[in-house]
């Protein structure tokens, strides 16, 4: 009779042995699904994002050196800004550029942005833009030769991408 009990305790030692390596297994199994499925983002967006951040820089600061938008704001006609956008960037990229004019409250005292932008160049709608897979925005502060400030907001994005 203590034999078969000993058996018993042995096999009972066995069977745990074997739920303890089984529950080990599916422990990492679940830790290896789980590394393939949470992943950090491309090293390639990233620097998609990058590229089109200092796109945006570039572009903005040539436009102010040029004289493009101190040009568009005297005239009141944004066609000369938006076809030099048009020619400066990459053909494949989105554009929505936004220039909006502070001035000074004379409550406050405060130098504010009004309400609306005093110009909108883009080439595309805004759900196109929303729906990019890299987007980049830029922002500038411009003071114009007669004084007036303007925050220039160029907003960049690769076409085709979902």
């Amino acid at each position: 009779m203590k034999r078969s009990a000993s058996t018993s305790r042995s096999s009972k030692a066995q069977v745990r042995i074997i739920e303890a390596v089984m529950a080990s297994g599916l422990i990492f199994i679940t830790f290896v699904v789980a590394v393939f499925l949470v992943q950090a983002p491309t090293v390639s967006s990233l620097q998609e994002k990058a590229d089109l951040d200092r796109l945006g820089y570039n572009v903005l600061s040539g436009l102010v050196e040029s004289g493009i938008i101190e040009q568009t704001l005297n005239s009141g006609s944004s066609t000369q800004l938006a076809n030099s956008l048009r020619q400066t960037l990459p053909s494949a990229t989105y554009f929505d550029l936004a220039i909006t004019q502070y001035s000074k409250n004379p409550t406050t005292q405060w130098i504010e942005p009004e309400n609306l932008p005093d110009f909108l160049v883009s080439n595309t709608d805004p759900a196109s833009l929303a729906s990019s897979k890299t987007i980049s925005s830029t922002s500038m502060l411009f003071t114009s030769h007669n004084g007036n400030i303007y925050h220039l907001t160029l907003i960049l994005a690769k076409a085709g991408g979902i």
